[in-house]
């Protein structure tokens, strides 16, 4: 269900993509091994996809001063699954151009994310990336393992780009960590490969 959770927080920002966020991610597309096409194995949250739910974090954001958007969610998927998740995406002062109020949103199937401005100006960008911290548990992490963990990714127009970020796995105890993921715009952004 983290996994669930995050892939549904792909939050939809204003101009990024016209898409569904909540869209099934299969569709989407990766140039990580440059070769166009390729599709990417995104981690899933234990559940059904049709019973999934929807978080929702949202949280004013100013250009002088930055601010953190914070998203916790917990569940039980049933047959004593139960996951939890906690997303952090961290604006520094001077991060972005103007003010507004940004929204996380995940969904618990998948585990992505889409971060969405709601109220400001059309046209506001990121002058340095958000900084995104996550730290799930209850992951599937079927065909990862420590020394070869999921990569964090941003959609670009419907291709998936890598980001930078250190993810952790640790199989044994279905948990994930990322810190210092840099965000360069609104947008989705997933963990996969």
């Amino acid at each position: 269900m983290i996994v669930g959770c995050l892939a549904a927080l792909g939050m939809m920002l204003a101009g990024c993509t016209k898409d569904n966020p909540l869209a099934p991610p299969d569709q989407a597309v990766s140039k990580t091994a440059g070769v166009s096409g390729q599709q990417i194995q995104m981690l899933k949250l234990p559940g059904t996809p049709s019973l999934g739910k929807i978080y929702t974090a949202s949280s004013l954001i100013t250009a002088k001063d930055g601010g953190k958007l914070v998203l916790d969610c917990k569940d039980r998927a049933g047959a004593g699954e139960n996951f939890s998740v906690h997303i952090e995406l961290r604006f520094e002062p001077g991060t972005i151009t103007d003010d507004f109020v940004a929204t996380l949103t995940m969904d618990s199937y998948y585990l992505m994310s889409t971060v969405d401005m709601q109220f400001g100006p059309h046209g506001s960008t990121f002058l340095k990336p958000a900084i995104l911290s996550a730290n799930v548990v209850g992951v599937d992490l079927t065909g990862f393992t420590k020394d070869a963990p999921p990569n964090l990714y941003y959609d670009d127009n419907g291709t998936w780009v890598p980001m930078q970020g250190e993810v952790k796995i640790d199989p044994k105890h279905l948990k994930l960590e990322c810190k210092d993921g840099e965000l360069p715009h609104f947008s989705r952004y997933c963990f996969g490969r």
